[in-house]
């Protein structure tokens, strides 16, 4: 075999290994999350709305601009919340897109993504799965939210009272509240988590609401169309 003709084809290979992996490496993307790539907020409601605001930092540590996209995977968060997700730059509301061009996060400078959540005195739990991605780094980040409600409830005795707060077949609902004089209250029943179940309709006075569809559990009973919002907590037993 001739020699030098070995030497001619083994150097070109080696030339195009080094290329490669130096190709390679150039290309990753760097950046830092923090605190961490998930987050949990959580509020307890009062009778007014209530925000929760979490977010994750995204430290470009990059050289050049840092250009990234993300998608949602996952969303389980009430309708009856208000939310948006902003990034450094822009903030999507309403309906939120299924996937969005994060804004550019310059050199030696830090970008988020942040989760707003607004409720009055629907309590629950929701969660957002965002996957973080560019041309070679893919991350999912996690945002928790829960807003509870303690152990007193936040409806106005004076102008609605229900009873008892442990029962196995109806509530007692009397209604002394001058603005249902002239319209029906209308009320809806929410589990522990925050989704509604039931829908229904009281008029000025004493009604009495049949509860024995539901399963046994905590329960929420909100006033759905009051000028000042009422929620009571009763236990099906």
């Amino acid at each position: 075999m001739n020699f030098r003709k070995m030497v001619f084809i083994t150097t070109p290979v080696i030339l195009l290994c080094i290329i490669f992996l130096g190709y390679n490496n150039s290309d990753a993307q760097q950046y830092q999350l923090e605190p961490a790539n998930s987050v949990s907020g959580a509020l307890t409601l009062g009778p007014y709305l209530q925000t929760i605001g979490i977010k994750i930092d995204i430290i470009n540590l990059e050289p050049v601009n840092l250009k990234l996209k993300w998608k949602i995977v996952e969303k389980q968060l009430n309708p009856l919340w208000s939310y948006s997700v902003c990034d450094h730059d822009y903030c999507w509301s309403g309906t939120l897109p299924d996937s969005a061009n994060l804004s550019s996060i310059s050199v030696n400078d830090t970008g988020f993504l942040k989760l707003s959540v607004v409720s009055d005195t629907v309590p629950g739990t929701g969660l957002l799965k965002m996957l973080l991605h560019g041309i070679s780094a893919a991350d999912t980040l996690t945002f928790n939210v829960e807003f509870i409600l303690g152990i007193e409830d936040h409806g106005d005795r004076r102008l609605i009272e229900m009873s008892p707060g442990n029962s196995a077949s109806y509530l007692i609902l009397n209604v002394r509240d001058p603005e249902y004089s002239r319209r029906p209250v209308q009320l809806g029943i929410y589990n522990s988590i925050g989704k509604k179940v039931h829908n229904f309709t009281a008029n000025y006075g004493t009604s009495v609401i049949s509860i024995e569809h539901l399963s046994t559990g905590i329960y929420f009973l909100r006033i759905e169309n009051g000028t000042v919002p009422g929620v009571f907590r009763f236990s099906k037993i």
